[in-house]
């Protein structure tokens, strides 16, 4: 069976979605189509019950937190209870796929830790948190960490602790190409292959380090995404990867 297609034109998590559940989870064609069609319905009644503002879409909330609210706003929705109990829960268990995708669930057995997921994105699209000026999804960076494997992508070998609610290890997501370069580019710099899994150490050494150790990190993560970011038209030159990087000292390293 011919496997679904992202359309470039839907919102980026629907394309990314699309391509997790077959890419990933291994879904049919059929099964992927009848998760969508789910989603659907449960849009419209969010939409129609005014839980969804100004966003026309589930797939453009690009925030957990939000998606957990919207899905208990759901459920209080008698309409929706029936329908879905009619329906045998099918509209609930496409929005449960939704929401593991959203959690990063089974991102972690991607063999060559998210390659096959890189999709490019259109800048504008199913960005809707307000973290900076060009947006950042919570639902990426999650996915980032476990693609990662919760390993440090400069030293796997580096530790750091168990995180309380979800007993895995603390890492940090950053942003290879920092968002302050957006403007410089025609696609969203806030996608998976943009983003890496640091510990917190080598994620300070990166921001606050001397120029010499700063420009040896820059390289490797350089030689280990160069490739992913061409294929999410992010292509850059080693030496400007490198001035982004050096430029970066002393700034936040909450990027």
């Amino acid at each position: 069976m011919t496997p679904v297609r992202p359309n470039s034109t839907d919102p980026y998590l629907k394309q990314l979605f699309c391509k997790y559940l077959t890419e990933v989870r291994g879904l049919s064609a059929l099964t992927v189509e009848h998760y969508l069609t789910s989603l659907n319905v449960v849009t419209g009644y969010l939409r129609d019950n005014s839980y969804l503002g100004e966003q026309k879409s589930l797939f453009e909330v690009a925030d957990l937190d939000t998606l957990l609210t919207l899905r208990n706003n759901l459920l209080s929705i008698e309409d929706f209870r029936q329908k879905d109990e009619r329906g045998n829960r099918m509209y609930t268990a496409g929005l449960n796929n939704y929401l593991s995708f959203a959690q990063a669930t089974d991102f972690g057995a991607l063999p060559h830790k998210g390659a096959e997921l890189d999709l490019p994105r259109e800048l504008g699209a199913a960005s809707t948190t307000t973290a900076s000026q060009w947006g950042r999804s919570s639902i990426l960076r999650r996915q980032a960490l476990e693609s990662a494997h919760y390993q440090c992508s400069l030293d796997e070998t580096h530790e750091t602790f168990e995180v309380e609610n979800t007993c895995h290890p603390y890492m940090e997501s950053h942003h290879a190409i920092s968002l302050r370069y957006q403007s410089e580019y025609s696609h969203s710099l806030d996608v998976g292959a943009n983003l890496v899994c640091l510990c917190p150490l080598c994620h300070r050494k990166l921001h606050y380090a001397r120029l010499n150790l700063r420009k040896e990190l820059l390289v490797c993560l350089y030689d280990m995404r160069a490739h992913r970011l061409d294929n999410c038209g992010l292509s850059v030159s080693k030496d400007k990867f490198i001035s982004y990087g050096c430029a970066e000292a002393n700034t936040s390293a909450q990027t």
